[in-house]
């Protein structure tokens, strides 16, 4: 599993900064409705899942974490790793 970077999904810092919201794109997801169980059993009051298309999960991460924050992206990071890892998706991608 590899983190990518906004610029390498020009989309998606485009769709941030227009809605100032913030945003995880999650993709090569082969199951998003398991993940998407996951995020909303597991992650509740952190994430909720925005969009899903195809294999492409979009979360929304609570006003109250800070994405530029160090510690707080790692932690969210953290807990999408894990649970990606327990719905099996090996293969997918975060994108800040």
């Amino acid at each position: 599993m590899r983190l990518l970077t906004k610029s390498e999904n020009k989309n998606f810092g485009q769709r941030e900064q227009k809605n100032h919201i913030k945003l995880i794109t999650i993709n090569g997801v082969a199951d998003p409705s398991k993940f998407e169980n996951y995020v909303s059993s597991s992650l509740v009051d952190i994430a909720y899942v925005e969009d899903v298309v195809k294999d492409t999960v979009v979360v929304l991460i609570e006003p109250g974490i800070d994405l530029n924050n160090v510690e707080d992206r790692k932690w969210i990071a953290e807990l999408i790793t894990k649970g990606l890892r327990e719905c099996g998706e090996m293969s997918a991608n975060i994108i800040w």
